[in-house]
């Protein structure tokens, strides 16, 4: 009722909460509090849950105009949710999948010439993007690791910033020397349990940063106590959102990298689509599934189901690929 949006809006809103969020957070899910669906697995549930309420279409699928209706309002009320602090984020964005469309788009990873441009940015820090310190050098450090942390874990923003010192182990395999053991929250009401183990890299890939030395020197700075990246017993949505905020404005500086190199636009943004922290996560998956890693690991490393795993990233799920194409070739000589 700020006036921020128009009277005729909120109250379409209102009724869209009334009908259909009410009874799915109350009655089907049985939540109490917001709190409680501060998880995207849970909005893709009530978006799913969406039927036709008319008598005569009763519990047909929506229809593309309601559909987009009800998808914008559930944003507009979420982001109001982000914004006051409630949620960690706009469940309903683009991001997360929530479309007004049943297509589902593949999830597009950032190309290495991004991530470059990406790391640039952080390593010409100036002002403006330290947590927990006044020193550039140590903001450096601290933005370096939580950037590489996002790109070689595939966990989200909220995870990392949550990370403890505790959780970086000792893993002597395959020519890796530390894993980051962890149970991402917000994959927890999709799976029971979800523990995972990620080796991270340390000078055992070539070309790639040496992110198990970058957390052990954090470890050791006495002000991040058990965390890497959030200082004592800070709000958890606090330092998410600040962390978010940060890398927002890390994507500025690196379209700005773009610009001064002439590197062209394409649909207002010097990367191939607008970059978001989330993407780091797809460009996980997609690096793991590119490599030949089978979808039920990279289900596991991203807290998802495999149906989930290969709608998002089917083009890039290179074993089921050879697999299907052994099938047809011996069929087929048969």
């Amino acid at each position: 009722r700020s006036g921020k949006i128009k009277k005729q809006r909120y109250v379409a809103i209102e009724r869209f909460l009334n009908r259909r969020l009410v009874p799915f957070a109350t009655i089907t899910k049985r939540h109490q509090f917001l709190s409680e669906m501060d998880n995207e697995t849970v909005w893709s549930e009530f978006q799913n849950s969406w039927k036709n309420q008319r008598s005569h279409t009763l519990g047909k699928a929506l229809s593309p105009g309601t559909l987009g209706a009800a998808v914008s309002n559930l944003r507009e009320f979420l982001k109001y949710c982000a914004r006051r602090e409630w949620l960690s984020d706009n469940y309903a964005s683009a991001e997360y999948g929530m479309t007004a469309s049943a297509e589902v788009k593949p999830k597009e990873p950032f190309s290495e010439l991004e991530l470059s441009y990406i790391y640039r940015a952080a390593r010409e820090l100036k002002t403006g993007v330290g947590v927990n310190t006044g020193d550039l050098q140590q903001r450096v450090k601290e933005l370096e690791a939580f950037v590489w942390t996002l790109r070689y874990t595939g966990l989200r923003v909220s995870d990392v910033t949550l990370l403890e010192t505790a959780q970086f182990r000792d893993f002597r395999h395959g020519g890796y020397t530390h894993a980051i053991s962890c149970h991402p929250r917000k994959t927890r009401g999709k799976k029971a349990v979800n523990f995972v183990h990620i080796p991270i890299p340390s000078d055992n890939l070539p070309n790639h940063p040496n992110l198990a030395k970058a957390l052990l020197e954090l470890a050791k700075t006495p002000k991040q106590g058990r965390y890497f990246f959030k200082a004592g017993t800070g709000e958890d949505l606090t330092a998410t959102h600040a962390w978010q905020r940060k890398l927002n404005a890390l994507f500025n500086r690196a379209k700005n990298l773009m610009a001064a190199d002439g590197i062209p636009t394409r649909d207002g943004t010097h990367f191939a689509e607008h970059p978001t922290p989330h993407k780091f996560r797809h460009t996980f998956a997609a690096t793991l599934l590119q490599g030949g890693a089978p979808i039920r690991v990279v289900a596991e490393f991203l807290g998802d189901n495999e149906e989930t795993v290969r709608k998002h990233y089917s083009k890039f799920c290179v074993e089921e690929q050879h697999q299907a194409a052994a099938l047809l070739a011996r069929a087929f000589k048969q």
